[in-house]
């Protein structure tokens, strides 16, 4: 899926068949949902896509945008929640999803050491194993297109919304503990939050 070899940087290809090609429309459908507020409210094409697109890209061009309609849409968001990069939403009164990425992240913990990790080395490795999410190279080349980042976690100096979210989800099933060391550089893993982190230790058991 993120081939970055072969799909290169998904946000400088110029239009045509080549930006289209491989994984490269999904790629970006991924990364821009995962930049949007994980607090806010569920992504539709109905209720807010036409809306945030526009907004964020600078423009009323579909061919500009992430997700240029709703046949788009409708395949990224059967993706995205089967990457395990976002939930169907819960709400009764809205259908969507939410970029809770629970599972990736998950899986991208494994891959880490049991021992204590700065916070930011934390957020570093999610970002490597899952280039879509924050500190990753497609949300790098999204981030250098819109001239900022659009998540309201990253704008408030705290961890993204999408990971400081499913990492707080994480810590409930005991598959990470967070501490807040002296004389250590820290970050909110929410901007709800008054404390901030400054380590983490990987728990490779915890409940399912």
């Amino acid at each position: 899926m993120f081939d970055l070899g072969r799909d290169g940087d998904v946000w400088a290809t110029p239009l045509g068949d080549g930006h289209t090609s491989g994984a490269r429309d999904l790629n970006r459908a991924l990364t821009w949902v995962l930049a949007q507020d994980a607090l806010g409210q569920p992504l539709s094409w109905t209720e807010n896509l036409q809306t945030l697109q526009p907004e964020q890209f600078g423009t009323t061009d579909r061919e500009s945008w992430a997700i240029v309609n709703d046949t788009r849409w409708v395949a990224a968001s059967r993706w995205i929640v089967a990457l395990g990069l976002a939930t169907p939403s819960v709400m009764k009164d809205r259908t969507g999803v939410v970029p809770l990425p629970v599972p990736a992240v998950e899986d991208a913990l494994r891959a880490m050491p049991a021992e204590r990790l700065s916070i930011h080395d934390l957020l570093a490795r999610i970002g490597q194993a899952l280039p879509v999410l924050h500190g990753g190279s497609m949300r790098f080349g999204l981030v250098a297109l819109l001239g900022a980042d659009p998540d309201p976690g990253i704008v408030a100096e705290c961890a993204d919304s999408s990971v400081g979210q499913a990492l707080r989800i994480l810590e409930e099933r005991g598959r990470i503990r967070f501490e807040t060391l002296p004389d250590a550089q820290g970050i909110r893993l929410s901007r709800f939050d008054a404390a901030r982190q400054t380590h983490a230790i990987v728990n490779h058991g915890g409940k399912k």
